[in-house]
């Protein structure tokens, strides 16, 4: 068994989405639907546990699910003094707000790792690589480059773009805990964290992710894990 980390960074799992689209085909959240014996949420949890990269593991939920939370940390021995229950809120940004509440009157120097329950297979190598950026980039997201055709379709209009500098942005995302910060004093919105990094001009960066680090957003993505 790996000894209790000495590092000060910390991780927040985002698990309180209302997952409509999903919900709605399968009468379930994504984040509870059963792959292989567990809820996927509980795939990247165990993941960031066993890496042992982290102080605090914040978990963020809906306060409806807490109950059916706690019992899938029970019977997996998942309920740690490490780990940390955060009811969330309806949008994302608030989610990340709230877990940011839990510790922001911290005077320490240290980093935090943002990743959505929904990608189930991120892998240690991942996290290891992202959390050994160097301490000078504000923000670090894995992406993967667009290899398809892009178009837009815009008032009935149907426009070519090119694709040679896209990427689909992925988590886990690295943010330096003074970025994060400087980030939620501003009343941004955003579809991820990175994105409000970008917009304030910080220092970011892009790392190659893989295919697999996926998000289950529909039922057309469970045959996704079937494949894997």
């Amino acid at each position: 068994m790996k000894a209790l980390s000495k590092s000060q960074d910390i991780a927040i799992l985002l698990c309180a989405g209302s997952s409509l689209r999903f919900k709605e085909k399968t009468g379930i959240k994504k984040q509870f639907y059963f792959y292989k014996g567990k809820p996927l949420f509980l795939y990247p949890l165990i993941t960031l546990i066993k890496s042992n990269l982290f102080k605090e593991i914040i978990l963020v939920i809906s306060k409806e699910d807490e109950k059916i939370v706690k019992e899938f940390l029970v019977k997996e021995n998942l309920l740690k003094d490490n780990i940390v229950i955060v009811y969330g809120s309806v949008t994302r940004h608030d989610s990340v707000k709230k877990a940011l509440e839990y510790f922001i009157r911290r005077k320490k120097d240290f980093n935090v790792l943002i990743h959505d329950g929904a990608r189930p297979f991120i892998k240690e190598k991942h996290l290891v690589k992202i959390m050994k950026t160097k301490k000078d980039y504000d923000a670090v997201t894995y992406a993967i480059k667009v290899n398809d055709s892009l178009l837009m379709l815009k008032n009935k209009k149907i426009e070519y773009i090119p694709r040679d500098d896209k990427y689909l942005v992925y988590t886990p995302q690295r943010f330096t805990f003074k970025a994060l910060k400087k980030m939620y004093e501003k009343e941004k919105q955003a579809t991820d964290d990175f994105s409000l990094a970008v917009q304030l001009n910080m220092k970011c960066t892009i790392l190659e992710g893989e295919k697999i680090m996926f998000k289950v957003t529909d039922k057309s993505d469970l045959s996704l894990l079937e494949e894997k």
